[in-house]
């Protein structure tokens, strides 16, 4: 049933009492002069007041029982030029406004495209993300393995993804080592990232697992329960049944495998670049407690980098401390030009280091580091397994836990 009015028609939607017609009337009564504009003759607290009903009855009334058709193309469907019933005021004032209108028909059917087309990212995703990569074990390089057996046994919990702290992974000490490690695993395959499913996944995750899903779902209960979470994941190779074979493979060519000479070369770069990355840490620490300039520069570098090859860290970082000393007394002496000051610990450190080369000296006294110079936890596992004696790395040069490191395993040619 329908009846006119000023601007279009009221439908009725089912048997209804005569209280609820009067409802539905008053709700919908256009004034003559403003119905143009969407001007209805009586609020809906006046309504509510009028029929003595709460102003929820009332929007529930006309949500189930009602709708408005406006004459003209204002009340066609935009998709396919069918009636659109405005199931309350908003809804025909939008309309009014030039907002699209869409009919329960084409609704329903957008509304299934954009389930299926959800549906079929999530597929996507379970695809991608469920899918193994195979790759060659042997493909990869000694540093891959430590890097690996340091996941295993620092980062990796049951089946899900690796676990990494606050601070970032937590292997070097260093992000940008690590991150480099990291890429050079993704790169070979031995981990593999799986991102986020995306808006479009989610929807059909949610609407699948809740079971709103209104028909036959391209996903089975089992692969829902599969989705992995997004995150960096081990990849086990083919040839190996389990998590527990894998670390036990990777733990037996880490501490007694065979290396090449390459891996040497990467042994070193390793070891070497942790403890430049340390001393930059110390010269930074100086600058701050002893608030003393250090630029850093070339001629810097140079000298970290012969420091870590020759000298036992504590050992440097008495020796640095000292020369911060020295460049303060001689600042307070001396006539020192502004420009000047930052190049001075550089200079001192140098000279010095030159001196006792020279003179065939060594460095005696030591310096605990620190607090916040602490051992990375690939420098304790490789500590533990390699360097006997040994309480960290800090004790010795970088040469020496290079050579320590390198003694323990078989080196061959690799074109041998």
């Amino acid at each position: 049933m329908h009846k006119d009015n000023a601007v279009g028609f009221i439908c009725y939607l089912g048997n209804l009492s005569s209280i609820e017609v009067e409802v539905i009337n008053d709700y919908w009564l256009v004034m003559d002069s403003g119905g143009v504009n969407g001007g209805f003759a009586y609020s809906v607290s006046r309504v509510s007041e009028m029929h003595g009903l709460r102003e929820g009855k009332i929007g529930s009334i006309i949500k189930e029982s009602s709708g408005f058709y406006i004459s003209g193309n204002v009340g066609l469907c935009s998709d396919c030029l069918d009636v659109v019933l405005f199931s309350n005021r908003k809804k025909y004032k939008e309309a009014l406004k030039g907002k699209n209108r869409i009919c329960k028909k084409c609704l329903q059917e957008q509304r299934v495209k954009f389930d299926e087309a959800c549906e079929k990212k999530l597929v996507e995703y379970l695809e991608s993300s469920l899918s193994v990569e195979s790759y060659e074990y042997s493909h990869l390089n000694y540093l891959d393995k430590v890097f690996l057996l340091a996941i295993l046994t620092m980062n990796y919990a049951d089946d899900g993804p690796l676990k990494f702290g606050p601070g970032g992974f937590g292997w070097t000490g260093s992000n940008y080592m690590d991150a480099d490690a990291l890429s050079h695993l993704v790169v070979r395959k031995a981990i593999k990232r799986i991102g986020p499913m995306g808006d479009e996944a989610v929807k059909a995750y949610t609407r699948l697992k809740d079971g709103i899903s209104g028909k036959k779902s391209l996903i089975s209960s089992a692969e829902l329960r599969d989705i992995p979470q997004p995150g960096l994941y081990i990849n086990i190779p083919g040839d190996i049944s389990n998590v527990s074979d894998f670390l036990q493979a990777v733990s037996d060519d880490v501490v007694e495998g065979s290396i090449t000479i390459d891996d040497v070369k990467g042994i070193r770069r390793l070891v070497h670049d942790v403890r430049v990355d340390k001393l930059y840490d110390l010269t930074e620490y100086l600058e701050t407690t002893y608030k003393l300039k250090i630029k850093q520069n070339i001629k810097l570098n140079a000298v970290l980098r012969y420091i870590a090859e020759t000298y036992p860290l504590d050992k440097a970082y008495y020796t640095m401390t000292r020369m911060v000393k020295d460049v303060i007394e001689y600042m307070h002496v001396e006539n020192v030009n502004r420009f000047s000051v930052e190049h001075l610990f550089t200079s001192f450190l140098e000279s010095y280091l030159s001196t006792v080369k020279a003179r065939g000296w060594e460095l005696k006294f030591s310096k605990s580091l620190p607090q916040g110079i602490t051992s990375s936890n690939l420098e304790a596992m490789i500590t533990a397994i390699f360097l006997d004696g040994a309480l960290s790395w800090d004790e010795l040069s970088a040469t020496e836990v290079v050579e320590r490191w390198v003694a323990k395993l078989d080196v061959t040619d690799a074109d041998s």
